[in-house]
């Protein structure tokens, strides 16, 4: 007939299919359940013409393939997959799918061991809380779609673990939960990910060698996409083996790219694309990190994000974004920022604690790059960077002794200034009124000798006097023209340069040493150039740590602020050589006894970091610390809690900047941190006129429980620790508490908690 119907019905125990060399191979099936392949042809009007074969199957039940079996659904099949099916894939076996596929809501499609399934021009469609399971087996997907069956609703995604293997080209997926993969392989070429709110493109954890991550693309539209900001593009970590993630987009995402890494390779992001997400690529590690080339950041609130990783970031650019990059206690020699266009955005860098090489990058942003206390970014010796920006080309913003630092002697880096005129200048140099001033001749100013300027102008806003912050004996005459130094600092950099690393280090360690008074301006120069030449060689690096204790023994009265310095830079050696308990414990001298809020608040930072490094090391060694507040438990609870800090620093720093505190006309307490504490807080306080002052501490019952100050005190600001303990020195309960200030006949009264 030209019309018929073909019907196959299994409903029984069992059922014989049958490959075309003849042998058997089996499918399981329940009682009740069963397979209906419905084949319909069809021919058209014209009897001589081909004829159009159109193919129904509808899967139901639990399916077992297995013993080698090779099962293919054709081209051109509708194929229905009931709700709450289990296809397995079993002994070998293969299943090869094709045509539109409509997944029921909790599928379980699962291929184990040895076996494998593809796709070939397949458009499915998947149900809620459905999931494709490929454990230590085979996915291949080519010019196929994986979408939810609902668009407002979510499918639960791929799973590859166990050595198995993702190999899709060509292919969309969308609405998945999250898709991840654990220890296995990832080759994805011109593939494209739509993630729903909260949900992860791609989440990949890899531990052993030999496994492979590849996502790369030839063609427009490929990448990770979100749509309201909510959801992470692409997560992986702990690689051994290189990664290459070449030419993708990520757009609308809240991370595009996050990445957790301790390991000696090198991964590659390279020629990808961000664009409006909140980070572009977010970095945390210790050791080596991903090589990020010619890559585009446009419209991200933070382009590059980095928290103990340093990366060689080169041939990028960053356009219209908050800040272009972001780095904290970036501290290996290997990484550093090169060749890169900051435009149009707020900030190009904003830097803490990290002494990372930035030279030949181009600043075209409101503010060049922000220092925060601990920085000491290297743009000295010949590091040619351009700032031509709106409002300041560096930025700094610090504590009381603490100081942000700019390497620039003998840097032939180019400023510029947008506006020039007596009004609004652009300022080369802005400096608060924490900035720690050290006038000749030990002078702590920054040298800038050997940098152009331009008009020859060297325009610096500071509190105090210009001279006592930036000094610049001589300068280069023009952008293209280079006056050399002569004297040992500016050797030591050559013979750096040159790679010779031994002499480099010996002329730093005798600036270190000498202290002599005409290079006192270099002392931080001089640090991070034997820091970094130390870093060359483990040997050295392991020997670094005693010389610089020598150094904070020899330094710790005369030189506050390079003892400072020293104790950030023996942190920094700690976490090279993966000794983070000695790193901790510094950490928390640190904090038992901060000078102010914002450095309270600074060490707590770095302190997270620290711990957060510690816990996602390979080796898993035993720390302990009685800060248990910042020891969390997983990455995405320190992101949060991280960035509630930064959020608290900037409000911090603007309030600092705003009100110049007048002390107010009652008595108050202004302020306890940290908060929530463990195990002690600092209290500030402030009394409008010289009399006594009472401060206690109450439990939430209104018991006393110690009495901290009781005297008369001078009119002003005050600041006393309060170490957790009652009146008979006994560590007290965790809980809440309440601080109580008496002066002048007024009460001030603040809430703290102390968690263990």
């Amino acid at each position: 007939t030209q019309f018929g119907t073909y019907v196959a019905m299994f409903d029984s125990l069992g059922a014989q299919l049958h490959r075309k060399d003849g042998e058997n191979i089996r499918v399981d099936i329940g009682p009740g359940d069963g397979i209906l392949l419905q084949m319909c042809s069809s021919l058209p009007n014209s009897v001589t013409s081909d004829a159009v074969l159109k193919k129904i199957a509808y899967l139901s039940g639990e399916i077992t393939i297995d013993g080698g079996a090779d099962v293919s659904i054709e081209p051109n099949t509708l194929t229905t997959i009931f709700p709450n099916s289990v296809i397995r894939v079993k002994g070998g076996s293969s299943l090869n799918i094709s045509g539109s596929v409509a997944v029921g809501d909790s599928v379980s499609i699962i291929v184990e061991e040895g076996s494998s399934i593809s796709f070939a021009k397949a458009n499915c469609s998947w149900g809620i809380d459905s999931v494709l399971e490929i454990d230590g087996a085979v996915v291949y997907a080519d010019s196929s779609s994986f979408v939810s069956s609902v668009s407002a609703q979510t499918w639960a995604g791929i799973h590859v673990s166990n050595s198995g293997s993702l190999s899709f080209s060509n292919t969309t997926i969308a609405g998945a939960e999250e898709n991840n993969v654990d220890n296995s392989s990832v080759n994805l070429l011109n593939c494209s990910i739509t993630i729903p709110a909260n949900g992860v493109g791609l989440d990949i954890e890899n531990y052993e060698t030999g496994l492979t991550v590849r996502i790369d693309s030839n063609q427009e539209g490929s990448g990770f996409f979100g749509s309201d900001g909510t959801a992470i593009g692409l997560k992986y970590w702990s690689l051994p083996s290189a990664a290459l993630i070449r030419n993708m987009v990520f757009s609308g995402l809240l991370s595009g790219i996050e990445n957790q890494y301790d390991s000696a390779i090198r991964d590659t992001i390279q020629s990808c694309h961000f664009i409006d997400t909140a980070t572009g690529i977010h970095l945390t590690g210790s050791e080596f990190s991903p090589l990020i080339t010619d890559c585009h950041f446009v419209e991200n609130s933070i382009g590059i994000e980095l928290e103990g990783a340093s990366p060689k970031i080169e041939d990028c650019s960053f356009t219209q974004c908050d800040v272009g990059i972001r780095t904290e206690w970036s501290t290996s020699v290997l990484g550093g920022i090169y060749d890169c266009s900051f435009d149009l955005g707020d900030t190009g860098i904003v830097s803490r604690g990290s002494n990372l090489r930035l030279a030949d990058n181009s600043f075209y942003t409101l503010i060049g790059i922000l220092n925060h206390s601990g920085s000491t970014l290297n743009m000295s010796s010949s590091a040619n960077n351009l700032f031509n920006s709106e409002v300041v080309n560096l930025d700094f913003q610090d504590t009381a002794s603490y100081n942000a630092y700019i390497q620039l002697y003998a840097g032939h880096n180019d400023f510029y200034h947008e506006n020039s005129g007596l009004f609004n200048p652009t300022f080369d140099f802005r400096f608060d009124t924490q900035w720690h001033v050290s006038p000749p001749p030990r002078s702590n100013a920054i040298s800038a000798s050997n940098n152009w300027f331009e008009n020859g102008l060297v325009i610096v806003n500071a509190p105090g006097q210009a001279s006592h912050y930036v000094t610049s004996f001589v300068l280069d005459p023009s952008p293209n023209v280079i006056i050399e130094s002569e004297d040992r600092m500016a050797t030591a950099l050559i013979s750096e340069k040159q790679g010779d690393s031994t002499t480099a280090n010996s002329i730093y360690k005798a600036i270190l040493d000498e202290n002599l008074v005409e290079e006192s301006q270099l002392m931080i120069d001089a640090l991070d150039g034997c820091y970094r030449t130390s870093a060359m060689s483990p040997d050295s690096l392991l020997a670094l740590e005693t010389y610089i204790l020598s150094k904070i023994s020899q330094y710790e009265t005369e030189n506050p602020k390079l003892t400072k310095y020293l104790q950030d830079y023996l942190v920094k050696d700690y976490l090279l050589i993966k000794d983070y308990q000695s790193a901790i414990n510094l950490l928390q001298v640190r904090l038992d006894n901060p000078e102010s809020e914002i450095d309270s608040l600074l060490a707590v930072m770095d302190l997270e970091i620290v711990l957060h490094l510690a816990a996602m090391n390979e080796t898993k060694q035993p720390i302990t610390t009685k800060y248990t507040q910042y020891v969390y438990p997983s990455r995405s609870v320190f992101s949060s809690k991280h960035s509630e800090q930064w959020n608290l620093l900037r409000e911090l720093y603007d309030r600092e900047e705003n009100d110049q505190a007048p002390i107010p006309l009652t008595a108050q307490i202004s302020a306890n941190y940290p908060n929530p504490f463990n195990p002690s807080t600092t209290i500030e306080f402030s009394i409008p006129q010289t009399g006594q002052v009472n401060l206690c501490i109450y439990n939430i019952r209104g018991q006393r429980v110690k009495n901290l100050q009781n005297s008369v005190m001078e009119r002003g600001y005050h600041r006393v620790v309060w170490d957790g303990r009652d009146t008979n020195n006994c560590n007290v309960a965790s809980g809440i508490y309440f601080i109580k200030l008496e002066s002048g006949g007024k009460t001030s009264i603040r809430k703290a908690m102390l968690l263990k």
